[in-house]
């Protein structure tokens, strides 16, 4: 019974994750450069935080691309997660409002597919 309830605390766990913008993923954090992984994704303490690709542009670099961070686990979570998970591949929002995420778990050695809701 106890395995059952951890599972579905798993898939519960992927399904919220499901809504986060993996595509951000190696984007920069703009106020300080930091290359984005997995962990600074999921993680509340980068909310709202503003991510971006830096492209030289004549003699100077711009900041292009931007995005904002949507994460919502709290600091532990986040650094379980990131290292229990990969991301295999995400669809970003479509025009249609469609996203999934294929997770790996690298703990039971098994793929998981989560799908977005639309607005």
């Amino acid at each position: 019974m106890k395995e059952k309830i951890n599972e579905l605390k798993d898939y519960a766990k992927l399904a919220q994750a499901s809504y986060f913008y993996f595509d951000l993923e190696s984007y920069i954090l703009q106020e300080n450069e930091t290359i984005i992984t997995l962990n600074e994704l999921v993680s509340l303490s980068y909310n709202g935080k503003i991510v971006g690709k830096k492209e030289k542009v004549g003699q100077e670099y711009s900041f292009i691309g931007k995005g904002e961070l949507n994460g919502e686990f709290g600091e532990i979570q986040a650094q379980n997660f990131a290292k229990r998970y990969t991301i295999k591949f995400h669809q970003p929002n479509t025009t249609s409002g469609f996203s999934a995420t294929l997770f790996y778990d690298k703990q039971k050695d098994k793929f998981i597919i989560g799908f977005r809701g639309t607005k």
